[in-house]
């Protein structure tokens, strides 16, 4: 039997988190070879994502993924833009919901 595909999702917050533990809930249900570990870093902003990628000694190694709001790194609230494409090559890809997590989840409807 094929061991499961596991992949960390470092997410921004709690709403973030709660979905992807309900996504690995549903892909369990189906037996899916898919399954997503969750970690929250209690914001959105690039200093708390790296500032967790780094304590999880995370790499762009294909199997984390970084769950961000687009719109603060868009406008570039508190620089989150800037210190994103100073840093982006060091970091796990960046998964952007457009705009925010509510929108995000409004296109399930």
């Amino acid at each position: 039997m094929e061991s499961k595909k596991t992949y960390l999702i470092i997410c921004e917050g709690a709403s973030e988190y709660a979905y992807v533990q309900e996504l690995n809930r549903y892909l369990n249900a189906r037996r899916s070879r898919l399954a997503f570990v969750a970690r929250n870093a209690g914001g959105g902003g690039f200093k708390s994502l790296r500032q967790l990628c780094r304590a999880m000694k995370t790499k762009a190694n294909g199997r984390t993924f970084i769950l961000a709001d687009r719109d603060i790194y868009f406008r570039n609230d508190d620089d989150n833009g800037t210190q994103y494409e100073c840093e982006k090559s060091r970091m796990p890809p960046f998964l952007f919901q457009k705009w925010n997590f509510e929108d995000f989840l409004l296109l399930h409807y």
